[in-house]
């Protein structure tokens, strides 16, 4: 599912390419990967965003990942 918010960098469009939970002492921390069309590229916690943006990625929830099968 395509998702585009405005760059931190230079606020031209940018598409969120992935979403990860990262662990820490406080628990997990939501972040994403995005690249805009200017050519910056970014891994950040999703905190970091402007709000506005931090609202559109609350609505589209990510997908949790399948657990592996193990043989």
């Amino acid at each position: 599912m395509l998702t585009v918010i405005s760059c931190p960098e230079c606020g031209v469009p940018a598409e969120i390419t992935d979403r990860f939970s990262l662990t820490s002492t406080d628990g997990p921390v939501d972040c994403v990967a995005l690249s805009c069309v200017a050519g910056h590229h970014f891994r950040m916690p999703s905190d970091l965003l402007p709000m506005d943006s931090q609202d559109q990625l609350q609505a589209r929830e990510p997908v949790p990942a399948r657990p592996s099968s193990a043989r």
